[in-house]
């Protein structure tokens, strides 16, 4: 399902500066999508909507840290980069004015 794979792709290249999207960032993020699921109730394949924000946040972990395995990550991000900062820095949080 796209809401549950593509936030979190974005996210995560756009974290890390990717210069690419590859097969094996795109198979990264379906496995965080199934880890997930693995402990969801009865028959449901998927995270509820309700989750979105948690399933972007672990699938752009995912992507990130396949995008620096893979070398495609920017230049400045190496392989003991914080990517849970990197990932919570590139996340936009809404804010209204009242």
């Amino acid at each position: 399902n796209n809401i549950s794979i593509f936030p979190g792709v974005g996210l995560g290249v756009v974290a890390v500066g990717a210069t690419a999207v590859t097969d094996t960032m795109i198979t990264a993020a379906a496995g965080a999508i199934a880890e997930m699921a693995v402990s969801l109730p009865g028959e449901q394949l998927l995270p509820p909507v309700e989750d979105a924000a948690r399933c972007a946040h672990a699938v752009a972990l995912a992507v990130a840290r396949t995008a620096v395995e893979e070398g495609v990550a920017a230049p400045s991000v190496g392989p003991d980069a914080d990517l849970v900062a990197l990932v919570e820095s590139a996340t936009w949080r809404p804010t209204y004015d009242a």
